[in-house]
Parts: structure tokens; C-alpha cells; sequence
């Protein structure tokens, strides 16, 4: 039986899943099965999962869902998998060589760990590779479930997760409300059953498609806030015993959502949501600086600071210093 089974969900992912698929076959540990799920494709992505399976039945299995959504796929590799610990790739991030070997060995000296997560890479549609994503994020180690509220800075192409506390968590839910959200629902759940652990390295690549940076992100967050009433609902007990942390989660994703509309002109918004982030943590000091930059200044003198700024304003696909 392998030690490890890695879930590939793919929807139209011909273009990408043949370099995916490469990046875990070229792993240094090879103690795994790699489980390609269909999810209703309609390029040639059953037709490449299939040429690789046909071309390592040993390794890779390929099956096929109607469209049902990333966590359903998920949810069906999870299912059919032989290992104790589960990894999931999209189709269209990839791993470095050693991603495995670095984290099984981290966790053999770590074994109260029940998932595990590291840095990542940002990468280009056209496979350049940019800075690590989680210089961002305060990933951390330990009871996480409370800092996990706020921000997801467990990135599904660098995770392993027992496949005891995945059936502990319940599996993704699926339901397409909370679709781009769905994984940080799901580590939440993990996250209440055991410890998680970071390794402060990148060891997988997170590819960014073309237009997603300049695209809407007001969805997210507001799916982010969806996510925080939905964990609330389900748990109560861990709602009550961390309603602090629930009040920063939700100040912090309002700050962020204030920021995206102040830096795309929207100020009214903007001003809107910094004081939504103030109801839930009066003492955020960001979302005062904030709120009186858009209160005080005038909109050509915030329009001109806003002026030339790129969509990647965090350089994050500028290759690394």
C-alpha cells in the first residue's frame, strides 16, 4: 500500500496537468499513488489523465465525475485513496523535487503533527516563477485554528493531511457557494482535531492565471466572511471559546476588502468597510489610518496616489532578489 495518496482534481486542465503530473512523478520519495480526478472536463484533460495512467498503472489512476465542483473531485480521490496521508495538487501548480522527502522527514521529527504546509512559490501562467507567497500571510505552527480565521496561509499544493483527520473534518463540503473558498473551510475543520505545522521553506508552486490579480476580489472576501459564519453555526463551542479571534477574522477581511476598493477609486466603499472592520476590533489601527486618508484627502489627490500602481502591487510574480 502507499504511504501517501496525491488527489489531482482537473476541469479543462489538458494545457496544464501533463507538467503537474511530471512535478510528482520526478518526487524524491516514491512511496505514493497519484489519483487524477475528472471533473467534467470538456478539452482533452480524461484523454492526457488516461495516457499517463495507461503509461504508469502502477502509480496513477484516473477517474471521471460530472461536474461537480473541486471539493466533490477532491472528496472522490480522498475515497478511492490506499494511503494514511493525503496530498492535494491542482492541475495546474507543481511541486519541487523534494517537496515529499522534506515533509515526510519533517514529520518524522515531528510527529504531533496532523497536517502540514509550507511556503510556495508564486508562478506565472507561462511557468515563471515569481516570489514566496506566505512573506504576506503569518503562517504558524501548533493550535492554529484560531489564526487560521483570519487568513488561509495553508496553501493546498503544499499540504499533507492524515487521512484520519480528513474523515475526522468530515471531507471538503461541497457546496458551490463556497467555491474558491472551500479548502480554508476545510482546514478550519482539520484544524479543530490536531496540531498543524510549518515548514519555512517553498516546496510547491502556486500557478496565478492570467487577469486574476486585477480581477474582483470583493467575492472572496464576502465568501471569506461566509466561511467564518458557516465554521460559527457548525461549532458552536469553538465560536463562544474564540469569539475574539472571530471579531479580528472578520476586521481583518473587512480592512482588506476597504483596501481593494481604496486602491481601485471606490472611497464611499472604501469608507464603508473600514468602519465595519472598526465595529468588529475598535483598536485596528491600519483601519483608522485608512478610513482618515479617505476621509481628509481629497479623491483627485487619492486618485493620483493610486495612479500607476500595478495590479501585482506586492511584486509577487517579480522573480525573487
Amino acid at each position: 500500500m502507499p504511504r501517501i495518496s496525491v488527489i489531482i482534481p482537473a476541469y479543462n486542465a489538458e494545457k496544464f496537468l501533463p507538467e503537474t503530473l511530471d512535478s510528482v512523478l520526478d518526487q524524491t520519495f516514491g512511496d505514493l499513488e497519484i489519483i487524477i480526478v475528472d471533473d467534467g472536463s470538456t478539452d482533452g484533460t480524461l484523454e492526457a489523465g488516461h495516457a499517463y495512467a495507461a503509461r504508469h498503472p502502477d502509480r496513477i489512476r484516473c477517474l471521471h465525475q460530472e461536474n461537480r465542483g473541486v471539493a466533490a473531485a477532491r472528496n472522490l480521490g480522498a475515497r478511492e485513496s490506499r494511503g494514511d496521508i493525503l496530498a492535494f495538487l491542482d492541475a495546474d501548480d507543481t511541486w519541487l523535487p523534494e517537496k515529499l522527502e522534506a515533509q515526510m522527514a519533517f514529520w518524522e521529527a515531528n510527529p504531533r503533527y496532523g497536517l502540514l504546509y509550507s511556503d510556495v512559490y508564486a508562478m506565472t501562467e507561462d511557468g515563471k516563477v515569481g516570489r514566496t507567497m506566505m512573506r504576506f500571510k503569518h503562517p504558524r505552527s501548533g493550535r492554529i485554528f484560531p489564526y487560521l480565521l483570519g487568513e488561509n496561509f495553508v496553501s493546498i499544493p503544499t499540504a499533507l493531511v492524515r487521512k484520519e483527520f480528513y474523515l475526522k473534518a468530515g471531507g471538503f463540503l461541497e457546496d458551490r457557494a463556497l467555491m474558491g473558498t472551500e479548502d480554508h473551510h476545510f482546514w478550519l475543520k482539520v484544524s479543530r482535531h490536531c496540531e498543524g505545522g510549518f515548514i519555512d521553506r517553498p516546496l510547491s508552486r502556486y500557478r496565478i492565471r492570467q487577469g486574476s490579480l486585477s480581477s474582483p476580489k470583493i467575492k472572496m472576501w464576502e465568501k471569506d466572511l461566509g466561511v467564518l459564519d458557516r465554521i460559527a453555526a457548525e461549532f458552536p463551542e469553538q465560536a463562544a471559546e474564540h469569539r475574539n479571534a472571530f471579531r479580528r477574522a472578520r476586521a481583518h477581511i473587512r480592512y482588506g476588502m476597504a483596501f481593494h476598493h481604496y486602491r481601485n477609486n471606490r472611497f464611499g466603499e472604501a469608507r464603508a468597510c473600514y468602519l465595519k472592520a472598526l465595529a468588529q476590533t475598535p483598536l485596528h489601527v491600519q483601519a483608522w489610518k485608512g478610513l482618515a486618508i479617505c476621509a481628509l484627502l481629497p479623491e483627485r489627490v487619492l486618485k493620483g496616489r493610486n495612479a500607476g500602481i500595478p495590479p501585482d502591487e506586492n511584486g509577487l510574480l517579480s522573480p525573487e532578489a
